[in-house]
């Protein structure tokens, strides 16, 4: 046997094994989307419970009394830490795939889901660190201004939060272009 001819046997054997595997059953699909579905609702609680941190934190310095323009940036951050959750609950709450569902509605459901969560990801600078800035600016601002002494500290601390503001969307915008990969696998299943 010549050499071509094996390399040809070779490729044709792995170009099927190829088309072999990239074909999903429905149970594989219902998996697939059953721990998407748990995934995103521990990432929900982890949300949830960080935000009730926050909140409780917040408006304990909030009760403590002092500068009002600093309990107005709290009221801020408690604010748009409750949009941040309210939004969460709105736009993230995961379904559950219909249990009747064949392969091809199943198959449909589980990309909306994908791309649902895709397009949260996408949007995180709006609904998820918007909220925060102005009480975030506030409070800095204002601490500022109160102690001119200490502006490299809250400077300091100005672009610490800026900085893991813009890790947060880039995480996020990483995670929408992982969620599209996935997409784009499933269809070229189609």
């Amino acid at each position: 046997m010549d050499t071509e001819k094996v390399l040809d046997n070779v490729k044709a054997a792995w170009q099927r094994q190829e088309g072999q595997a990239m074909q999903l059953s429905l149970e594989e699909i219902r998996r697939r989307a059953s721990a998407f579905e748990h995934k995103i609702r521990r990432r929900d609680i982890r949300e949830y419970v960080a935000g009730i941190i926050v909140i409780a934190g917040f408006g304990w310095f909030l009760s403590r009394g002092g500068d009002p323009v600093i309990r107005v940036a709290f009221g801020l951050i408690i604010a748009g830490t409750c949009v941040v959750m309210y939004q969460l609950h709105k736009r993230s709450r995961p379904a559950s795939a219909p249990a009747e569902a064949g392969g091809r509605s199943c198959l449909d459901f589980y990309k909306s889901e994908l791309a649902r969560q895709r397009d949260l990801l996408r949007s995180v600078w709006t609904w998820y660190i918007g909220p925060l800035i102005p009480g975030m600016a506030l409070f800095i601002g204002r601490s500022m201004a109160l102690n001119p002494a200490r502006t490299r500290w809250f400077g300091g601390y100005a672009a610490i939060t800026a900085a893991l503001f813009f890790i947060v969307g880039e995480l996020n915008r990483r995670g929408a272009r992982r969620l599209q990969e996935t997409i784009d696998r499933l269809e070229s299943l189609q």
